[in-house]
């Protein structure tokens, strides 16, 4: 049996914050959504 994931959450820096992190996280997000393999992206950012 087979399942997929339909929903993805990050936990992490994200802009406006200037770090490395943050435009990791960025950047992961645009890619997965340009996969469009996640119906729903969700960040929680934290300082």
């Amino acid at each position: 049996m087979t399942h997929r994931l339909k929903a993805v959450a990050y936990l992490s820096t994200y802009p406006p914050r200037e770090c490395g992190i943050a435009t990791f996280t960025k950047d992961l997000v645009n890619g997965i959504d340009a996969l469009h393999e996640f119906k729903s992206q969700t960040v929680i950012a934290i300082n």
